[in-house]
């Protein structure tokens, strides 16, 4: 029935039309569930009701070529992303139209690039297509985005330190299973189930460690998204064939330069 109803929908409105449309509903409701409310709790429903309607939007917009496990690993950085953008502008305490519409015109631009991304790499799963680099790279960087927000979030709860390992290890997993297994998009093998694993419980672990340092939640995220950086790009080019010497340098380099920048910017004596 469910498969009936989506390929019907193909007949109704192409691909690039469906998108938009998702792009669009998902950027009103992004205005809609900004609105100033008396009850802080009540927006985080709602933001879980968007992610909701996201899924099944971006699953119509992109079924066309695809599979049920596709529908599953495809489909969790943009979900994710759905849920962490509104959240994270949740957290800056003047919301204003004056900052509500530039925030809409983001969210539904870079959405629509990211659901493009993952059109293109449903597409590339099948045939080889000159845009498929394109996506990839696309889709690493929208997944440490992503993490970033998610983090960032997370630590503005003032959690216990058990529970932000716990948090951040259970988000990492399926954000890094899903960029490590959109590379060749073969079956979900236990090496990328390993893969996502080990990096989840680094990150976990560095989550725990940097709950006892007095840093801007924003802060602990950057330092932890620059461990994520590292993992999963030397895993991404590994699982790629690619990877040599230079480019471990690189992203340790680049990875840890940001660590060490960040480090000095700690505020130690707020």
């Amino acid at each position: 029935m469910i498969k009936s109803f989506l390929e019907k929908s193909d007949k109704i409105l192409n691909k690039r039309q469906k998108i938009v449309l998702t792009v669009i509903l998902l950027t009103l409701g992004f205005i809609l569930i900004t609105q100033p409310v008396n009850i802080l709790f009540k927006r985080y429903y709602l933001v879980v009701i968007l992610a909701l309607i996201s899924y099944v939007l971006i699953l119509i917009s992109l079924w066309k070529g695809m599979t049920w496990s596709k529908a599953i690993l495809l489909l969790i950085l943009p979900v994710l992303y759905v849920v962490s953008f509104p959240a994270f502008y949740f957290l800056f305490k003047y919301v204003r139209w004056l900052t509500r519409l530039p925030a809409a015109l983001f969210f539904g631009v870079s959405l629509y690039w990211l659901i493009l991304s993952q059109n293109i790499l449903n597409v590339a799963s099948d045939r080889a297509i000159p845009l498929y680099r394109a996506a990839s790279t696309a889709n690493f960087v929208y997944t440490i985005f992503t993490f970033i927000l998610i983090v960032s979030i997370l630590f503005s709860l003032n959690l216990p330190f058990f529970w932000n390992g716990v948090l951040v290890a259970l988000i990492s997993f399926p954000l890094s299973l899903q960029s490590l297994w959109s590379i060749k998009m073969e079956k979900l093998d236990s090496q990328i189930v390993v893969y996502s694993f080990v990096i989840s419980l680094i990150l976990g672990e560095s989550a725990v460690a940097l709950s006892f340092w007095p840093q801007a939640s924003l802060i602990t995220a950057l330092y932890i998204n620059s461990i994520y950086y590292i993992f999963l790009g030397i895993l991404s080019e590994y699982l790629r064939d690619r990877l040599r010497k230079r480019i471990i340098i690189e992203y340790s380099q680049i990875g840890g330069g940001l660590m060490v920048i960040i480090f000095f910017l700690t505020n130690f004596f707020r």
